[in-house]
């Protein structure tokens, strides 16, 4: 029996000198993880799931209510970051769940006609916008060119079509739909996308890619080109001469119709796709220059369409001086420690010509870790409290408990859920605080005993301090 105890014993100090090394190397790596973009992609998404499904429970709510008396006001959210990195990569992933036509976003580097324009689809959802009479994509009101992407390809002909024919040059213009997939792209381009990120977004792209695409004409997504006739009378002869005397890499050329070589498949049918080469790619007006004798796009009436849009994405440097009372929600995506920004913000939306409530909501982000994670993480933690105890000279009826280290556990998530003032929005750790604050020390509050005359300025910027004096 002694020997069963002695070897049991001696199973259990290896146990806990190898859990003890597997928790180190744990929590080195959970550590390093916590920093990485993988895991604030991870946070970032969390956060728009949170913010879509809120408001997609909203309007769920507002159209299935009976009630008389029910806030019958379309939910409007305004998503608010003081880091503009952050917004970007939560609206993008917002994006991303297919709600692409519901997002207006205004950021430091918008010009104040796209602001505008904006918080006019944001407010109203109606879209206004110019059609391009080359290449029919809708563009902003405030844009004095197309800004559709164009791709410039030259078409690769088969060695046997090379053969029988004289040498002919194929070069178009396509658009970005027409793209089928990439032939020669090496894989670290891609940073670790699938191929078919290639097709949705232009950073991939380079000159001379080899890439398969859709010849079909007319396309089934895209509007129908016009024939050569049309473009000699806008001027494609001197686009042509243009492009030659600089040897193609200059940056004219026309949106013409679709003519490359017919290439017959297995079953002796036409295919419906050949290979290219891509050439360069930029906006629609900047292909067509000053040879282009058409009708420019400023020339075009405004249309105006009916979206539907109830995500606002706000950058810090605009969350002041803004009219949003029609708002229902406001999502801040870090806790906003200084009151007077706080209320700066939620001003915007609650102030004078708000017809209803404005719900504020602080997104924290938290992640769970699996029992055996915990395990180790908490026997790292004793052990490492051990060996200072035992560096101080301490006894061993001093060492902390695992008890002792979930308490200071729980300790630590009830001050992450702190009550906050709705006066003057300090935090305090629990609601009999909170209220006991509000009704006699808060100087914000006109009701409250301490504050000597509640219309008074003073009673009001109280607590905020001037900035210290410089030197």
């Amino acid at each position: 029996v002694e020997l069963d105890l002695l070897k049991s014993s001696q199973q259990q100090q290896d146990r806990v000198s190898s859990v003890a090394a597997i928790a180190g190397c744990v929590a080195s790596k959970l550590d390093n993880y916590l920093h990485t973009p993988e895991f604030q992609s991870l946070v970032d998404t969390s956060q728009a799931e949170y913010i879509v499904r809120t408001m997609r429970d909203a309007r769920k709510k507002l159209h299935c209510s009976e009630e008389s008396n029910a806030d019958v006001r379309p939910p409007k959210a305004v998503v608010y970051s003081s880091n503009s990195n952050v917004l970007l990569s939560v609206m993008e992933q917002i994006y991303r769940l297919g709600l692409e036509e519901n997002i207006a976003e205004i950021y430091e580097s918008s010009s104040i006609a796209d602001i505008s324009q904006e918080l006019f689809r944001f407010r109203y959802d109606i879209k206004e916008s110019r059609v391009c009479p080359i290449c029919s994509f809708e563009n902003d009101v405030t844009a004095k060119k197309c800004t559709n992407t164009l791709i410039e390809v030259e078409v690769v002909m088969p060695q046997q079509q090379q053969a029988q024919q004289e040498f002919q040059q194929h070069r178009y213009l396509i658009e970005q739909q027409r793209i089928v997939q990439p032939l020669d792209v090496p894989l670290e381009r891609m940073n670790g996308e699938p191929m078919t990120a290639y097709v949705k977004s232009r950073k991939y792209w380079k000159s001379g890619d080899t890439i398969r695409i859709n010849i079909v004409e007319p396309h089934p997504l895209l509007s129908k080109r016009q024939s050569e006739e049309h473009w000699d009378r806008m001027g494609s002869n001197d686009c042509r001469k243009r492009a030659l005397a600089d040897r193609y890499l200059g940056r004219d050329w026309y949106f013409g119709p679709l003519c490359p070589p017919a290439v017959e498949a297995n079953n002796g049918e036409m295919n419906e796709t050949c290979v290219a080469r891509l050439v360069k790619f930029q906006s629609c007006g900047a292909f067509h220059g000053s040879w282009y004798r058409g009708t420019k796009l400023l020339e075009m009436s405004v249309q105006r369409t009916k979206q539907d849009v109830f995500f606002l994405g706000l950058d810090a440097e605009l969350g002041q001086g803004l009219d949003l009372s029609f708002v229902t929600n406001i999502f801040l995506l870090e806790p906003i420690e200084d009151a007077a920004t706080l209320e700066q913000i939620t001003s915007r939306a609650h102030r004078l010509g708000a017809t209803g409530p404005v719900l504020v909501e602080t997104i924290h982000a938290f992640f769970h870790l699996s029992e055996k994670m915990e395990l180790a993480l908490t026997a790292e933690q004793t052990i490492s409290i051990e060996k200072d105890r035992e560096k101080n000279g301490e006894n061993e009826e001093a060492l902390p408990t695992k008890k002792l280290l979930m308490d200071r556990k729980q300790e630590k998530a009830t001050l992450l859920q702190k009550v906050v003032c709705e006066h003057c929005y300090r935090q305090f750790p629990s609601h009999a605080v909170a209220e006991e604050h509000e009704k006699k020390t808060c100087p914000r509050n006109p009701s409250s005993a301490h504050v000597a005359d509640p219309y008074h300025l003073s009673s009001i910027y109280r607590e905020i301090k001037p900035p210290p004096c410089p030197g």
